[in-house]
C-alpha cells in the first residue's frame, strides 16, 4: 500500500509541477481530445491531444523563442511537429511540407519573403538532394543541393535565356 501511495504521489506531483512550469489547459480536453493549452512562455496550442501530449492535428502560435511571431499548423506526434504541415515565420517566410521531430524533413516548398521559391528535399532543416529554386529575379535552378546551397550537378537558366549547366560548389558554377 505504501508503494501505491508513493506512486500516486509521484504522478500527482508530476502533473502539478508540469502545469506550474509548462502551462495549463485553458479549454476543452487536453488529455484525450481537442483542447487549448497555454504555455507559461506565452506559446499556445489548439488541437488534438492523446495521453496529455500533442498528437494529431493542431496549431501552435509562438509568442517566444526562435519562432516568436510565427505559427505552425499541421500534424503532431508525441509533442513534436511530425508529418505534414505549414510553418509561418515572423519575417514572412513560409514552409509547407514534411516534418520529422520538429525539423523540416522530406519533400517541401519553402517560400522566402523576398519572392524566391524552393521546392525539393529537406534533411534536418536544410535543403539536400534534388530541388528547384525559382528566384525573384526570374532565374531558375534545377539540380542538386546540400546544406541550403547549390552543390553538385544542375542547370541555371537566367532571365536573359543564358544557361549554365554543369557542376556547382557552394552556389558557384565550377564547370
Amino acid at each position: 500500500m505504501k508503494i501505491v501511495r508513493f506512486i500516486s504521489f509521484l504522478v500527482l506531483s508530476s502533473i502539478v509541477l508540469s502545469s506550474c512550469f509548462f502551462g495549463k489547459c485553458v479549454k476543452g480536453d487536453c488529455k484525450n481530445g481537442i483542447g487549448t493549452y497555454q504555455y507559461v512562455n506565452g506559446n499556445q496550442y489548439q488541437g488534438q491531444f492523446k495521453h496529455y501530449m500533442l498528437n494529431g492535428t493542431g496549431t501552435m502560435t509562438f509568442n517566444s523563442g526562435k519562432l516568436k511571431g510565427g505559427h505552425y499548423t499541421g500534424d503532431w506526434k508525441n509533442n513534436r511537429i511530425s508529418g505534414k504541415g505549414t510553418l509561418y515565420y515572423d519575417n514572412g517566410d513560409v514552409y509547407s511540407g514534411q516534418f520529422y521531430k520538429n525539423k523540416l524533413s522530406g519533400e517541401g516548398t519553402y517560400m522566402y519573403e523576398n519572392g524566391d521559391i524552393f521546392k525539393g528535399t529537406f534533411v534536418k532543416n536544410k535543403s539536400r538532394g534534388m530541388g528547384t529554386c525559382t528566384f525573384a529575379d526570374g532565374s531558375k535552378y534545377e539540380g542538386e543541393w546540400k546544406n541550403n546551397k547549390i552543390n553538385g550537378y544542375g542547370s541555371l537558366i537566367k532571365p536573359d535565356g543564358t544557361v549554365l549547366k554543369g557542376i556547382w560548389k557552394n552556389n558557384v558554377f565550377v564547370k
